[in-house]
């Protein structure tokens, strides 16, 4: 609502109270206040860290050629522990309206000081230095010259335990009575204590002529945040708005954290910066805003959120409202789960830097998986063109899939590529064909030689097309196969799949050499590379080869088996009985 002009005491028309969230209804009345030269008082009240200073400040600035007033002063209450100081606080920090903007300095003092001389005289000052020395006497006599200024108390809450709010307000009221001053005081209403308060509400009509509420929106504390043409805007000013973020001074925090990250996520996916800026906004409002009161229960909370969020479902809410709470938040946020990276991004926010190796690891890691979800789509919406649709799109299908083959190779798989070059001779296109495949077999060069040996591959049966198996075979040629046989079981066990070449060095080992590799392995690949060894027991009439590797590996396990009741035990998940070790 607007101020509506009341009487109080007989006295002159003054406003009461107004209530303006508007963030411009704010901004005119303090343009209005300070082009104005009429004595008055003006409250600006809000939550701690909105931006009341910063908002006074660029207002003051934007309009210090139109000031009422030819003299400004600062001041912070923060620490002043009674009247004199604040006097004294008040003298030495005027300056010249023209010259807001600029710290006051020992020139703006002298400059005072001269005032205070001129206007009083050297012989008053001498006969007062000789009850006080030289600075109690310009404590004293500083304060005469205080008069048709601007001033603005900053910090009413954070006063020092014996400079009284009454006090204050008396000597406020005091300035617009008696010395023609206008005085603006800023203050988070919330931070009083209640018995400071209580004594605010009791005189704020008598003293107060205006009171502001400054509580802007979430979008307009980011625009008063965060510069327009700064790298980090668009992508913190969406998280902030998103997770209701609307502290300045958290706003800031934030963005320095993410301005000093940004340079190590060059390179990569933009996807590893945009989670850097949702976790940053996360973590840094979560942990600059908490208070004594709820300590670090919301952090705790995100960083044990479970992968799926079943566990806040399958809870009764009534037992844990405030985790519900947070549950929601988190949901509407778009934040999941902490992962690796995000613990990186978080041990920065602790610590005030970033530790660049971590964050470069986990950023590389991330990378490669957006890189291969890039991959895994980008064939997906070529191969979905062909199935989806009876359109005559044949160049929109080889584009496509030149497109993914092109950006995606280093995560195509043989079969992606057989089906690739297939379909691409099938609709016509073998030149297309013969570039993906070129292309593939560059840029996959550096591949082991497992990884080009298609015996061995899970899925050979699905690769077809004669040009793919003669680039894979000429390829095969280039290398010397330096695997050991463990390393040749374990790839058999792991994909299913093998050469012959594979089967006939598995075929010369004895069982002395069978039994030397079990002995020396464990956990889980000693699991994969025997069960690799005994698997060709059930194909052993397919080949000769076959039986005479699983014979040679079951006779070096029952060697194991005998050495003691231990072993025996262990074999039996391998299906060899005490029938065998007899």
């Amino acid at each position: 609502m607007f101020a509506r002009l009341r009487r109080v005491g007989g006295g002159p028309a003054i406003l009461t109270d107004v209530e303006r969230t508007a963030t411009d209804r704010v901004t005119r009345e303090i343009v209005r206040f300070l082009k104005s030269s009429k004595s008055e008082v003006l409250a600006l009240r809000g939550a701690w860290g909105v931006g009341k200073t910063h908002l006074w400040n660029k207002l003051l600035e934007e309009t210090k050629a139109t000031i009422g007033l030819k003299k400004y002063a600062y001041v912070s209450l923060f620490g002043l522990q009674n009247l004199n100081e604040l006097k004294y606080s008040i003298y030495e920090n005027t300056i010249d309206t023209k010259d807001v903007g600029i710290e006051p300095s020992l020139k703006t003092l002298q400059t005072n000081t001269d005032f205070v001389v001129k206007s009083f005289g050297t012989q008053l000052i001498s006969v007062i230095s000789r009850f006080k020395g030289a600075s109690a006497t310009l404590e004293a006599i500083s304060f005469l010259a205080v008069r048709d200024r601007i001033i603005c108390i900053d910090d009413l809450e954070r006063r020092g335990t014996n400079l009284r709010i009454i006090d204050v307000l008396g000597l406020v009221s005091y300035l617009t009575e008696r010395r023609g001053c206008k005085v603006v005081m800023i203050l988070s209403e919330e931070a009083l204590s209640d018995p400071d308060a209580k004594d605010l509400a009791r005189y704020r009509e008598k003293v107060i002529d205006l009171s502001l509420l400054f509580a802007p929106t979430e979008e307009e504390s980011v625009k008063i945040a965060l510069a327009n043409d700064a790298p980090t805007t668009h992508l913190l000013s969406e998280r902030c708005i998103s997770l209701g973020v609307s502290n300045i001074r958290v706003i800031k925090k934030i963005e320095r954290l993410f301005t000093d990250v940004l340079p190590l996520l060059s390179g990569y996916h933009e996807k590893v910066a945009e989670q850097a800026a949702s976790t940053l906004t996360l973590f840094g409002w979560a942990y600059f805003s908490k208070t004594a009161e709820d300590d670090n229960a919301l952090i705790d909370f995100i960083l044990a959120r479970p992968e799926d969020s079943f566990a806040g479902i399958l809870e009764d809410d009534a037992e844990r409202p405030e985790q519900h709470k947070w549950d929601m938040l988190l949901d509407n946020y778009g934040y999941a789960s902490t992962d690796a990276f995000d613990l990186a991004l978080f041990d920065g926010v602790k610590r005030g830097f970033f530790d660049e190796d971590l964050i470069k690891r986990n950023a590389e890691e991330m990378n490669e998986r957006l890189k291969q979800m890039d991959s895994t789509k980008s064939f997906a919406d070529a191969w979905a063109l062909f199935h989806e649709s009876f359109k005559d799109n044949t160049r929109d299908i080889v584009r496509a899939l030149v497109s993914a083959m092109q950006f995606h190779a280093e995560f195509v798989t043989p079969s992606e590529l057989n089906g690739a070059v297939s379909l691409l001779k099938t609709l016509g296109r073998e030149r297309a064909a013969k570039y993906v495949l070129n292309h593939f077999m560059k840029r996959r060069q550096h591949e082991d030689y497992a990884f080009y040996d298609l015996a061995s591959h899970p899925f050979a049966q699905n690769i077809q097309d004669p040009d793919v198996i003669h680039a894979f075979a000429e390829k095969l040629k280039t290398f010397r196969d330096e695997r050991s046989p463990e390393d040749i079981l374990h790839s058999i066990g792991s994909n299913h799949g093998w050469s012959q070449a594979d089967t006939k060095r598995l075929a010369t080992l004895s069982v002395d050499d069978y039994y030397t590799m079990f002995k020396s392995m464990e956990g889980e690949r000693l699991r994969r590379v025997i069960g690799a060894a005994l698997g060709f027991q059930a194909i052993r009439e397919q080949d000769q080869t076959y039986g005479k590797i699983a014979d040679t590996a079951k006779a070096a396990l029952i060697l194991i088996g005998k050495e003691s009741p231990l072993n025996a035990r262990r074999l039996l998940k391998f299906h060899i009985t005490a029938e065998d070790l007899a």
